[in-house]
């Protein structure tokens, strides 16, 4: 039986290992009167139970945790003497409060003389971490002691703890000992558009002066002042009117005590004009890792080639993130000694193309393959799984590895085919971020002997060199209970923060959901607060990622916590917990204000126009908006002649862009009035920033004095693999009318016909053949199924009501049947792969290529 508990980031798991169905387990090295969750888990040879239902209860006091950080964090009235130093009798103390719960602080004031205590006094008792203090005039050095002890009386241990630190009277804002002003600022630049920039950062602790602002450098030129927002993470915009040259260095400085600036941040450089890419290339002899970073948020497509050749050799997708470090991306099997360049395109969020370019040179050495496994070998231990850290290696290849129990012998490692087939796998390269080999359904507290081998990957007839394999062999032990963790969370660290971004929590292993809740807490605003729970749709895991997207938009500029309940995912391979995310893991983040993230998106344009009279030929409504916009709320409106409303799902609108293309393939009859409805929230911003306001178009479509068109005819033209039971439509312009001796033929392979006579089949109930207003309809039952066909069209058997022929109609017109209807099963034709196909709300897809899982098959078609 293995106990969880929660708050758990300072113990791990509790087994007790004693077999029986009832009993008790006892838990120690708890926090003091503190409220936990427990949950337990059960395991027996087979692995772990799921966790049950998690139960709170509270320790009795005992020994609180001490606090942490003490420090001076304001003067009261100081005095600048002429030797540069301020000197001040009155403060404020401050400290991180105690991890203890319902405790009372208590702050003693020695003043010394010769590092012996003069006279001591308790000046403050408080629940809060800060306190006023005082010393007299002709005191150097003091020392502040706070006392932290529980309020209520202990059954054991102690009930006060204390920590003290000395300080001094006489300040030298240059070298202030601990807690340098401003110390730790890491900057990160984010563009937020064009002309818009912003930087962030943590807000670092305060010494002795509280920070009254943050100075920002442009290089050594300008300086501009960026006020305290207080919230998780500091924002300051970049005055882009200071930026006159290419480039421009910024850095930022914490500023107390009027306009002292404390210690500076680190660097980053801001381009003044085009936003660009930047790629740096590290080239080995017949490869090169490549990095690519920029201002924005972005993905881009990069491509090498030759100096001299415009062939392109190869491209990548990759992500590049300006907060985050970049991960290295890789180019192989490249001519030794040659020149290349490598360049990447991409947008930015105002879709404005950016681009980027290097050359560098691969070398003409080559050397011997060779692998590093880091110290310590093991990244990340576990019961079920080990992490095997590799520190670096020379080239481009797989890392296999291997596990053995460990015996009374000495294992006989298998040959490197084997290792391959068997062994666990990483392809790494050099440069490559964070490289390792995961080894997993290990058995808990067990030994394991290991080999790791190192198996290069060179194109052989390039470089006449037998095969060299490197290896490293080592012994670890699993832990005795698994303890799965988050490997990152998401958004964090940016200041870019869209109203409907999504958390992304992210695991060593694939994760389950399973029972509890995800609350966004919103601590500025709790009316704002958002519960959400793993039985509905917006919780979205792939693998070892979770997705959850909020139940509401979010609110610009206000600071969201997020806040997990044990049990609410689960390791996919052994069912074990994973840790609840609490307050103090500081999980939280700012969602931007930027305006240009912020505003709705405005109808500029429309065609037909507001209120014109259109000659409507092309069937489509398009909507032209400010910005790029995509499909918001399920369905807009669109009423003809004040009948009864047609509602239709946005998700069917064509976007491109800024534009919007709706009431696709629509029939208005000649001398009608329509309005199409765009309701609150339809229409929204790529940034999540819905229309706040019903949007409208009015307009009449006047009699067509043209031929009718076909508009498109479905299956295309030449298309193959038509699920079976597919109907073939022809639509029009305008309303269509066939004669009453027409006949419709289809003719496959062998020559036969399949013929169709209007006149019989207009009267049916179920006609096979039919017009409906603009759209000539042959059903799918009449088209037997496993043909090709093809079709003859004569245009004058289409023609409008004034006896107008139709235009566009294909001269040649063909497509193939599938056997097999769109119905879930599997169908095998000559397509090369077996695929698995199933029915959307507007077509029917297909996923080609290896059998899949049964159960991956089975909860598609649930969906």
């Amino acid at each position: 039986m293995i106990a969880v508990l929660v708050p758990s980031a300072h113990r791990a798991p509790l087994e007790d290992t004693t077999a029986r169905e009832s009993g008790v387990l006892t838990l120690t090295d708890l926090e003091p009167d503190t409220l936990y969750q427990l949950s337990l888990v059960a395991r027996n040879s087979l692995g772990y139970s799921l966790p049950s239902y998690a139960v709170e209860f509270r320790t009795k006091p005992s020994t609180p945790q001490p606090i942490t950080d003490l420090r001076i964090c304001r003067l009261n009235d100081p005095v600048k003497t002429s030797a540069g130093l301020i000197v001040y009798t009155e403060a404020e103390a401050c400290w991180t409060a105690s991890r203890s719960n319902n405790v009372t602080y208590h702050v003693v004031v020695a003043e010394l003389q010769f590092n012996q205590t003069v006279s001591e006094a308790e000046q403050a008792q408080t629940a809060e971490t800060s306190a006023t203090i005082t010393v007299s005039n002709s005191v150097s050095n003091y020392r502040v002691t706070v006392r932290t002890c529980a309020n209520q009386e202990v059954e054991e241990g102690e009930r006060c703890t204390e920590v003290s630190r000395d300080f001094v009277t006489a300040i030298d804002l240059e070298d202030v000992d601990r807690f340098p002003q401003g110390a730790n600022i890491k900057l990160v630049a984010e563009r937020m558009s064009q002309g818009e920039m912003r930087v962030g950062f943590t807000h670092p602790l305060e010494n002795y002066f509280p920070i009254e602002k943050y100075t920002v450098h442009y290089g050594n030129v300008f300086d501009d002042e960026c006020a305290i927002s207080g919230t998780v993470l500091e924002s300051c915009p970049i005055r882009m009117e200071y930026c006159t040259s290419s480039s421009i260095t910024i850095t930022v400085r914490a500023t107390v005590n009027g306009n002292f600036a404390g210690l500076p941040s680190n660097r980053v450089t801001v381009f003044c004009g085009q936003p660009r890419l930047t790629i740096q290339a590290r080239p080995g002899y017949d490869f090169v890792s490549f990095f690519v970073t920029s201002e924005f948020h972005t993905t881009a497509t990069c491509t090498i080639r030759q100096r001299f050749d415009a062939e392109i050799l190869g491209s990548q997708e990759v992500v590049v993130d300006p907060v985050n470090n970049p991960p290295a991306y890789l180019f192989k099997s490249l001519d030794p000694d040659t020149e290349y360049f490598i360049d990447c395109q991409g947008f930015d969020v105002e879709f404005v193309p950016i681009s980027g370019s290097v050359m560098f040179a691969t070398y003409n050495d080559f050397a011997l393959p060779s692998m590093l496994l880091a110290d310590p070998i093991l990244s990340e231990t576990s019961a079920s799984f080990v992490r095997v850290a590799v520190e670096a290696v020379n080239m481009p290849g797989n890392v296999y590895c291997l596990v053995v129990p460990e015996g009374s012998t000495v294992p006989v490692w298998p040959s490197r085919a084997q290792f391959i087939k068997k062994g666990y796998r990483s392809y790494v390269f050099p440069e490559m971020r964070e490289m390792s080999v995961l080894l997993s359904e290990l058995k808990p507290s067990t030994t394991y002997n290991a080999r790791c081998i190192f198996d290069p990957d060179f194109d052989a007839s390039r470089t006449v060199l037998r095969r060299r394999l490197a290896e490293e062999d080592f012994v670890f032990t699993t832990a005795a209970v698994d303890s799965p963790q988050w490997a990152s969370l998401s958004p964090s660290g940016s200041v870019q923060v869209y109203v409907n971004a999504a958390i992304e929590l992210t695991g060593a292993l694939p994760v389950i959901p399973y029972v509890g809740t995800l609350t966004l807490s919103c601590p500025q605003h709790p009316e704002f607060t958002q519960i959400l729970r793993p039985n509905n749709t917006r919780f979205e895991i792939q693998g070892n990622t979770v997705r959850v997207t909020p139940l509401r938009p979010l609110h610009p500029a206000y600071e969201y916590v997020v806040e997990t309940t044990l049990g609410l995912f689960l390791d996919a391979f052994s069912r074990f917990p994973l840790p609840a995310l609490l307050p103090a893991d500081k999980f939280a983040f700012v969602v931007t204000n930027d305006t240009l993230l912020t505003a709705e998106p405005a109808l500029v344009d429309s065609m037909p126009k507001n209120g014109a009279e259109s000659q409507q030929s092309t069937l489509e409504v398009t909507f032209t908006f400010d910005r790029p916009v995509m499909a918001g709320s399920a369905f807009y409106k669109v009423l003809v002649n004040n009948d009864a409303p047609l509602y239709l799902p946005t998700s069917e609108m064509l976007f491109s862009n800024n534009m919007v293309v709706a009431a696709r393939q629509l029939f208005y009859p000649e001398d009608s009035e329509v309005r199409i409805v765009l309701p609150e929230g339809s229409i929204c911003s790529t940034f999540g920033v819905c229309i706040s306001q019903p949007i409208e178009l009015h307009f009449t479509v006047r009699s067509l004095q043209t031929p009718p068109q076909m508009m498109s005819i479905f299956p295309a033209n030449g298309q193959q693999h038509v699920p079976a039971s597919e109907d073939l439509v022809l639509v029009f312009n305008k309303r269509i009318e066939l004669a009453e001796d027409f006949v419709f033929v289809l003719t496959d392979e062998t020559t036969r016909n399949v013929t169709l006579h209007y006149a019989r089949e207009k009267d049916k109930v179920y006609p096979r053949l039919f017009v409906d207003a603009n759209r000539v309809v042959v059903r799918g039952s009449a088209i037997p199924a496993g043909h090709s066909y093809t079709v003859k069209f004569n245009a004058e058997d289409f023609k409008d009501s004034a006896g107008n022929r139709a235009l566009n109609l294909p001269e040649n017109y063909a497509f193939a049947v599938s056997q097999y209807p769109c119905s879930g099963g599997y169908i095998f034709e000559d397509m090369g792969s077996e695929c698995s196909c199933f029915l959307t709300d507007t077509k029917c897809e297909c996923w080609c290529g290896e059998p899949e899982n049964p159960m991956d098959v089975v909860i598609r078609l649930a969906l």
